[in-house]
């Protein structure tokens, strides 16, 4: 074997080597970002409950569909607000199944 052919075996060792590094780099961050979701819509959910009910408001009837009713538009926000990070972290989840599938 030359020189010239171990070289070049070498440099495709690196980049194989390069190329699994920087993969294993995004699967992290892919996972943090998931996990990052997840806990701010479990922490956004866990502020509605504990929206004070102010009694200016009211509320429209006893059989209202609504659960955020008493408390105005600051739900609906709220509820974007766990919609958005939700599906941000199934995208993100799927994205990172999809990379697992690739690799095997």
């Amino acid at each position: 074997m030359k020189y010239e052919e171990r070289v070049e075996k070498l440099h495709h060792k690196m980049e194989v080597l390069d190329k699994k590094r920087t993969q294993k780099v995004i699967m992290i961050q892919t996972a943090a970002a998931f996990a990052a979701c997840l806990v701010l819509s479990i922490a956004s959910a866990l502020m509605i409950w504990r929206f004070p009910v102010s009694g200016s408001v009211g509320i429209p009837g006893s059989m209202t569909g609504s659960v955020f009713a008493e408390n105005g538009a600051l739900g609906y926000i709220m509820v974007a607000i766990i919609s958005l990070c939700l599906g941000i972290s199934f995208t993100l989840f799927c994205v990172l199944l999809r990379k697992r599938m690739k690799g095997k």
